[in-house]
């Protein structure tokens, strides 16, 4: 019996868990490396992206740190009852406080709010498997819900709900074998600065029927936590932490979802002196990462800007530019005040060229690019107010 502790502020709570419960949960099925992804989009004018916090936390972890990125199968169903024995996952959460383009081409970008009116989430993907030995359908439910200042997911809160049901989800009855299931969504937020999280449910026969949903994390491997030689994974805390949830039965009523508001989570302690956790010395949880992800489409740019701004705003050429670049926009109405705002990928803004007064027709900038580190950016045209956006790459 070994200790898992979880972690609330400056204090610790110690549980006695079974480690197996953890690191081999309760299967333990490890799946390779890069499961497929649904494509990315086919072109950049629609802004339409993918936030994928597990490709990038593995394309991290594998291109900029040469670490091993690990993913479990983990089972779970809503049907799991804690006074029956049960010690599984009941639901997943992911929030999407942070809209990252995840699969850009020059690498995953921060979409900053400045940049779009409104935006639509179109599609979710979950990567799982099902087994079903009931003989009856059973049921996934993908909830929209929404978020606290804090970005902590409110369950009570559902923006938006989908059910499917279905005798099997993937291809094979078998939960260890993970598909890429895809829910159509089309769930439109007004306000760009509100963000939201996707909870999965699925409902099963409690003996019978089993939903495996996948997990990643950074992993070092056996031999680095000096406490526990025997331990299997090293786990380093998520670069996107904390954006996974879930809620366990073997926690729960006392601890549910985990992380939680509070900051509270487990841990393996690596360096003997718990009750304090040391991240970076102690080997987090193994489910950083849910296999959850979704795609976006940012209104309020793109394709329809004339007829619904009087605004027509074009790509910048040449696109990736260098020294300079050049801007041509035009207005369907005069008198209007006109800045050209230019915003990095973490939302900061840049530089602002001040057109003052135009008249209606087509108009013209010359941006000076010389001084611009390589990369994404956001031009955006604000016409009194009104705002249009396009993206433009920086060559290195």
């Amino acid at each position: 019996m070994k200790k898992i502790y979880s972690v609330l502020a400056c204090a610790v709570l110690t549980l006695g868990v079974n480690a197996q419960n953890l690191q081999d949960h309760p299967t333990g099925a490890r799946v390779p490396n890069n499961p497929a992804r649904t494509a990315p989009p086919a072109t950049q004018s629609s802004m339409s992206f993918y936030t994928d916090y597990d490709y990038m936390d593995e394309a991290y972890a594998v291109d900029s740190s040469g670490i091993l990125y690990s993913r479990y199968i983990w089972d779970m169903n809503m049907n799991y009852s804690l006074p029956l024995g049960d010690t599984s996952i009941t639901y997943a959460i992911v929030d999407f406080s942070a809209f990252w383009d995840s699969y850009n081409a020059a690498g995953p970008v921060v979409v900053p709010t400045s940049t779009f009116n409104s935006y639509t989430i179109d599609s979710v993907f979950i990567l799982g498997g099902h087994s079903n030995h009931d003989g009856f359908d059973d049921t996934i439910i993908v909830n929209i819900i929404g978020l606290n200042s804090q970005s902590y997911p409110q369950i009570a809160n559902v923006l938006h709900r989908d059910t499917l049901i279905a005798a099997q989800f993937g291809t094979q009855n078998q939960f260890l074998q993970a598909a890429v299931i895809g829910v159509e969504v089309n769930y439109t937020i007004t306000n760009p600065a509100t963000r939201y999280a996707v909870q999965v449910e699925y409902y099963g026969n409690r003996t019978l029927d089993t939903f495996g949903i996948l997990a990643g994390f950074e992993d070092l491997g056996p031999g680095n936590c000096p406490s526990l030689p025997q331990l299997q994974n090293f786990a380093i805390q998520s670069h996107h932490y904390r954006n996974s949830y879930r809620y366990e039965q073997r926690y729960s009523p006392a601890y549910g979802i985990l992380p939680n508001a509070s900051n509270q989570d487990t841990y393996y302690d690596c360096n003997g002196n718990a009750p304090t956790h040391d991240v970076g010395v102690d080997s987090e949880n193994f489910l950083q990462n849910w296999g959850i992800w979704s795609r976006i489409t940012i209104n309020g740019v793109g394709i329809n800007e004339t007829a619904n701004t009087g605004i027509s705003l074009e790509q910048n050429m040449p696109n990736p530019a260098d020294n300079s670049t050049t801007i041509n926009y035009s207005l369907a109405n005069g008198g209007s005040n006109v800045l050209l705002e230019v915003y990095d990928v973490t939302g900061q803004l840049v530089e602002t060229v001040d057109q003052g007064q135009q008249i209606a027709g087509a108009h013209q900038v010359e941006l000076n690019t010389a001084n611009y580190a390589a990369g994404v950016y956001f031009y955006t045209l604000n016409v009194d107010g009104v705002k249009v956006t396009k993206r433009m790459v920086i060559a290195e």
